[in-house]
């Protein structure tokens, strides 16, 4: 089977048979349904032309087929769903944004993983802290720590940060904690925003039996979040907005989006369905999530300075502007785009061990002390911590006054 994973060149003379099927015949290994799949991945290419067409028929005449195999066919499928792209976006997971001894920034594709979602066997491979070791492997550098400050969701793209050192773990969490980092995101909407700027606040808890998140009731178990958004653009089916995070809740901002009606492009869990009447007008389909992680503002944790990255708009999300723009009908676009207010203050957020999916979280190679003790520093997120995800106790009344939780006891 292994031989089935390369480069194959052949000629093939078959007239008038469909191209998958003649794939299937002369490529040992070789199944119909992966030929289809192989085709509409543009992996094949006849007489040199890339051709997405399975049942395409072939010439009557022998033609050369090329069918590069190099990189599977599954990764492939799904580097073309979430990133709108083709082999070449398997080899490019990421890319280096900005790097030195405290900390690496890195602008992570759509379709990869941030983070471990499990450990041990179960893990899934090919998240992004596995991706820089193996990246600095190459450069024959050996990193022994890599902290997760915070988490996008695999189907966003964008700017993503992580700690070298234990010092910086410890420094950066207090700033996404405490709101001092600051995240701006870019995306596209489906609906108009009944206001140019505006401020999401509502908590975010479990409102379906299946776990499935979104805005809950003040009494009810969840976490406050909010959400500061503001139109760049309007189309005639939808908008393209930033948003900026004050607090960071799992899909913060797909469901404060949603709740205000204008789910983003690509949402499969948030958005909603297209229209299905006669002759309706439809927006175009979008190629994956379209939301991008543009911007992150941070004090670095060595020397205090504004350290201000930014992360380029993705081919994808480029190519859907295009053709949301192309449509006619677009109403009044706004006159100015207005600064984002202030971050709250919030004095009840733990330094040592963020809030939300803003936990921060390690992957040390080095050995732990004998006894399973710790070297200092926050502990690394446990599976009952994501399990428990976000029920959270109800707020008590002192909460809602504004008073802060009482403070646990000093151990003696």
């Amino acid at each position: 089977m292994a031989e089935l994973y390369t480069l194959h060149r052949l000629t093939i003379d078959a007239p008038g048979a469909p191209l998958f099927s003649a794939l299937a015949e002369n490529v040992a290994g070789l199944s119909r349904r992966q030929a289809r799949e192989a085709v509409a991945a543009g992996l094949v290419r006849v007489d040199g032309e890339p051709q997405r067409e399975p049942k395409a028929a072939l010439p009557l005449r022998p033609v050369a087929v090329e069918v590069d195999l190099r990189h599977g066919i599954r990764k492939v499928r799904l580097a073309q769903i979430h990133v709108g792209g083709d082999a070449a976006a398997v080899e490019r997971p990421f890319a280096i944004i900005h790097e030195d001894t405290e900390l690496v920034v890195v602008d992570k594709a759509a379709g990869v993983l941030s983070a471990p979602n499990l450990k041990g066997a179960e893990a899934e491979r090919g998240h992004v802290p596995e991706l820089l070791r193996a990246h600095w492997r190459k450069q024959g550098r050996r990193v022994p720590f890599i902290g997760t400050m915070h988490r996008l969701d695999r189907d966003t793209s964008g700017c993503l940060v992580f700690a070298l050192t234990r010092p910086s773990q410890r420094i950066l969490s207090a700033q996404f904690a405490g709101g001092a980092a600051s995240r701006i995101y870019r995306c596209i909407v489906a609906g108009q925003p009944h206001r140019d700027a505006m401020t999401i606040d509502s908590r975010l808890g479990r409102v379906h039996a299946s776990g499935k998140r979104g805005a809950v009731d003040d009494d009810a178990p969840g976490k406050d979040a909010i959400t500061h958004i503001r139109v760049l653009r309007r189309f005639a089916l939808g908008a393209e907005i930033e948003a900026k995070l004050e607090t960071g809740r799992t899909h913060q901002i797909r469901i404060h989006l949603a709740s205000i009606r204008c789910p983003v492009f690509g949402d499969r869990v948030y958005g909603k369905r297209e229209s299905t009447r006669p002759g309706a007008v439809q927006a175009p389909k979008a190629p994956r999530l379209m939301l991008h992680a543009a911007k992150l503002e941070l004090d670095h944790p060595a020397n205090g300075k504004r350290l201000t990255v930014e992360a380029p708009l993705p081919q994808a999300y480029r190519e859907f502007i295009a053709a949301m723009a192309a449509m006619p009908g677009a109403p009044p676009q706004p006159r100015a785009v207005p600064p984002f207010p202030p971050p709250r203050v919030r004095p009840d957020a733990d330094p040592a061990q963020g809030e939300g999916d803003d936990a921060p979280q390690h992957h040390d190679e080095r050995p732990r002390p004998a006894g399973g003790g710790r070297r200092g520093g926050p502990r690394p997120r446990r599976d009952d911590d994501r399990a428990r995800g976000d029920h959270a106790r109800p707020r008590r009344d002192d909460d809602r006054a504004g008073g802060d939780r009482p403070r646990r006891r000093p151990s003696r």
